[in-house]
């Protein structure tokens, strides 16, 4: 019989919910939503929808040897919790699909070993993202050097390509939400310009003028950041050379969101030789 499980992890350190403590009776693993509406007679019309993020509740129960090892344990699970940002992890049953979010452990209170010869721990789990599969997304262009053969371009993982040059490239966000992504250029390049669109209407488009080695894009929620890098220094307030003549009110720019669905994204640098790396998490608002 396969079961759920459960883990936690803060950097690279691991704490297992069913080997060194067990998570009973979990809450909070489908979804809530609010919202806005207004009612004229008998007709209630929705404006807004929002999702809101998980709070996951349980009982954390520490149940391997004596009471002096439970306590311990507890001790343990203390010092595990304090060392920065927490993930919880749910791997769903008869699946090797597993899925994390990030947050806070808000709650953990402090009992007494029962008669059944447990240390019973209610605890509450705020998440600060919404639930994100694991494995990450991850598109991979390559652009080498032209040669007599022409231009080698590679995608990896389940996405396509096509055309002869860096158009078409398919983005498949199969999460809930719109997501924030990292976008990696590895390589000389100038004045590097993606855009995305969908359904051939284009949503949004990010330029950075200059000339540069390395630039990083994130737009994830919460860690927005712009890097620029050119002969192994970093580019003081990278901010401040990406193009906003391209804001004209109807697209998104710079801090790009990636819509649910497929995409088609569009790579055009003035020059360019290198990689490009697009690399995201599909999210979703219950696992």
């Amino acid at each position: 019989m396969a079961y759920r499980k459960f883990w936690l992890q803060v950097g690279d350190n691991k704490y297992d919910l069913l080997e060194q403590a067990f998570l009973n009776d979990p809450q909070g693993l489908g979804f809530r939503k609010s919202y806005s509406s207004y009612i004229i007679g008998q007709k209630e019309t929705i404006t807004s929808e929002n999702y809101e993020l998980p709070v996951i509740s349980g009982e954390l129960v520490f149940y391997k040897g004596t009471n002096a090892d439970m306590y311990r344990e507890y001790q343990n699970f203390l010092s595990f919790i304090r060392g920065g940002n927490v993930r919880l992890y749910y791997q769903t049953p008869n699946t090797l699909e597993s899925y994390f979010c990030e947050g806070l452990i808000v709650q953990l209170e402090k009992s007494e070993v029962k008669e059944n010869g447990v240390l019973t721990c209610p605890f509450t789990f705020k998440a600060t993202t919404m639930w994100r599969n694991a494995q990450e997304r991850i598109v991979t262009t390559i652009n080498l050097p032209t040669n007599d053969k022409g231009k080698y371009y590679d995608l990896e993982r389940d996405y396509s390509y096509a055309g002869t040059s860096f158009d078409n490239i398919e983005l498949v966000n199969r999460g809930y939400d719109d997501v924030g992504f990292e976008l990696e250029i590895k390589g000389n390049c100038t004045d590097p310009k993606l855009s995305l669109s969908q359904d051939g209407v284009q949503y949004g488009v990010v330029q950075i003028l200059g000339n540069y080695d390395y630039v990083y894009i994130n737009s994830r929620d919460g860690e927005e950041e712009i890097y620029l890098e050119k002969d192994g220094s970093a580019i003081v307030n990278p901010i401040s050379y990406q193009n906003m003549s391209l804001a004209d009110g109807t697209i998104d720019i710079t801090f790009l969101k990636l819509k649910t669905g497929t995409s088609s994204a569009i790579f055009s640098p003035q020059s360019f030789e290198g990689e490009v790396l697009i690399s995201w998490y599909d999210s979703f608002m219950s696992v």
